[in-house]
């Protein structure tokens, strides 16, 4: 039979339709994985194995298309009903917060009939580019576990990367998925916005690379990049935004929970965030906000133009040799940060020869043409 650690969600979903397994015992071997995995990558900080059990056992499980399969959950931006939600942070933890219901994206994972196995570890409100909250440790690179696997959704990507689930639920505003796709197994990157930073002419060659390997695929690619890149003042006009929306969130959890945050409930680098925050006049928010919707348009136009895809990697480090742990088959989501290399489908073939081929689904054929396996240099714990 095959190992179920090798399949992604869409190939053990057809395994259960097709009868060869039954949900239970997907979500068995998924607990059974996480058992003996993750306390080597601390990925998973809330276990949901019985009530995992049950939702798979029980004949009310949704006949979704992902009818069984089992699923983690980022905790910061995904509650889901009666289980543990920390954002990580040491002050929801120490009062055994608990989700009154389900967010939409739950919900509608539920309805698709994914089956909810665990939380997954995250930094404290999100804010930082690494996984590493005061609250429950750092999680580690299940490649190299001397390493981390970047942030927001750390724990998510961590938990996919060592094969503990098949798929798991991550969210972005600043890297948070782009980040631990590169640090675990994805990424490519010619050049840094504004040529602020170096980049490792590793880095340089995986770029171009991918670039001959798209192109061999039939799409025209050219080296370009969004000219809204090249203005820094998106730092400064973000980290209003971020500031501000720190310190909205201690104010709510402080009037949700009853108990008023205090500088020392939270990390440093929340508390500095937040009081930057603080600083801004609602002017200011407004400006900022304004900018950024501009600084969207312009990034936009490049694929308002007819370009499907820009290969980026949020990270500019080379990549390590590979390890001799295990790799993960999964692929990371297939959102990715701007970078310099862009890609639009130009087909050679007639076109009766192109009717079972999506018109613009460059991003599969992308995942397809990228064979390196090696792994991202990031950070030491």
């Amino acid at each position: 039979m095959t190992d179920l650690a090798d399949l992604d969600a869409t190939a053990t979903a057809a395994l259960i339709r097709d009868g060869e397994i039954t949900p239970l015992e997907a979500v068995a071997a998924a607990i059974a994985r996480i058992e003996k995995v993750n306390p080597e990558v601390n990925a998973v900080i809330h276990p949901l194995f019985d009530k995992a059990m049950d939702a798979a056992a029980s004949p009310e499980l949704p006949y979704g298309p992902f009818r069984g399969v089992p699923i983690v959950l980022k905790d910061l931006s995904c509650p889901s009903a009666g289980d543990p939600f920390h954002l990580g942070m040491r002050f929801l933890r120490d009062l055994g917060w608990h989700a009154e219901h389900d967010s939409t994206v739950a919900a509608r994972l539920r309805a698709a009939g994914f089956v909810f196995v665990g939380r997954t570890n995250t930094p404290e409100l999100g804010l930082i580019p690494t996984t590493e909250p005061l609250a429950y440790g750092p999680t580690r690179n299940p490649w190299d576990t001397s390493r981390i696997p970047g942030g927001s959704s750390g724990g998510s990507a961590a938990a996919v990367a060592a094969r503990m689930v098949p798929a798991a639920n991550g969210s972005d505003g600043g890297g948070s998925i782009r980040i631990p796709a590169s640090a675990l197994r994805i990424g490519v990157m010619r050049r840094a916005p504004s040529d602020l930073t170096p980049v490792h002419a590793d880095v340089v060659n995986a770029v171009d690379g991918t670039a001959r390997a798209l192109a061999s695929l039939g799409h025209e690619v050219d080296e370009t990049h969004p000219v809204a890149l090249d203005e820094p003042e998106h730092i400064l006009h973000f980290g209003v935004i971020t500031g501000c929306d720190a310190a909205a969130a201690l104010d709510a959890w402080s009037a949700r929970t009853g108990t008023p945050i205090a500088q020392d409930d939270v990390e440093i680098n929340t508390w500095a965030i937040a009081e930057l925050g603080r600083a801004c006049s609602g002017r200011q928010l407004l400006t900022s906000r304004e900018w950024l919707f501009g600084y969207a348009r312009r990034m936009a136009e490049l694929w308002l133009g007819g370009y499907d895809l820009l290969l980026t990697p949020p990270l500019r480090r080379r990549r390590s040799a590979r390890s001799s742990r295990p790799p993960t088959t999964r692929w990371a989501p297939a959102r990715r940060h701007p970078s310099s290399f862009r890609s639009r489908r130009r087909s050679t073939r007639p076109a009766s020869q192109r009717s079972h081929s999506p018109s613009r689904g460059t991003a599969r054929d992308f995942r397809s043409a990228y064979s390196s396996s090696r792994r991202t240099d990031t950070k030491r714990c």
